[in-house]
């Protein structure tokens, strides 16, 4: 069986549901190895000094961004730490919008939610049927692996699929930075940009968690 690459619980309301997430596609992409031609030897990529053409310890290496005219602004590890998302086992549910609303333009990946034990098993049923009957899809946020992420759930025959957003779109009309669309999020669900597209209209279809739950036990 496959392994959950996270776990931790769908939360909306005063409910609670365990799952563990798995992804639903897999990598066929062949990968390949560099060699030096005519033997078996391995050619590995080194971290270099640009200036000194020396190796850098991983340790000794330093992340920073540049902020214009070849300067840099330097951050060490722990000040990246400090301001990372903490660790959450909670999948947190804020609005229940229209499915058809949210442009799948905006989903970069799609996984699987699958109930963690048996007696989960039938309030994960319930909230997929009344998702599916009612064509929502269920926009919240989790961390996974130090990130935190924009989610919806929605019903994808049998289970619950989870696809995780991006935050900004590229309008195909513009090029660079200037032709990038933000799609701005606060713990109170998507908040829709000025160019009236679906996903912008979020905000608009927003449905109590209680309309969800009075499917539940």
């Amino acid at each position: 069986m496959a392994r959950a690459i996270w776990s931790g619980t769908i939360s909306f309301g005063l409910v609670s549901i365990p799952v563990g997430l798995f992804s639903a596609t897999e990598d066929h992409t062949v990968h390949f190895h560099q060699f030096q031609r005519g033997t078996s030897d391995r050619v590995r990529v080194q971290r270099v000094n640009e200036r000194t053409g020396e190796e850098v310890e991983f340790a000794d290496i330093v992340k920073g961004a540049e902020v214009g005219d070849g300067e840099y602004v330097v951050v060490e590890p722990d000040d990246l730490d400090a301001i990372a998302p903490g660790r959450s086992q909670a999948l947190e549910i804020s609005d229940f919008v229209e499915l058809a609303d949210i442009d799948p333009v905006y989903f970069q990946r799609t996984y699987w939610l699958a109930p963690t034990a048996e007696q989960h098993a039938k309030p994960y049923a319930l909230l997929r049927q009344a998702m599916s009957e009612g064509g929502k899809a269920g926009v919240g946020t989790f961390v996974m692996r130090g990130k935190e992420y924009l989610a919806a759930i929605r019903a994808d025959r049998a289970v619950l699929a989870l696809a995780h957003a991006a935050f900004r779109r590229r309008d195909p009309g513009s090029r660079g930075r200037a032709g990038q669309r933000a799609v701005a999020a606060d713990h109170g669900g998507p908040e829709g940009a000025a160019d009236g597209t679906a996903a912008d209209r979020l905000d608009d279809h927003r449905m109590e968690a209680r309309a969800v739950q009075r499917h539940l036990p």
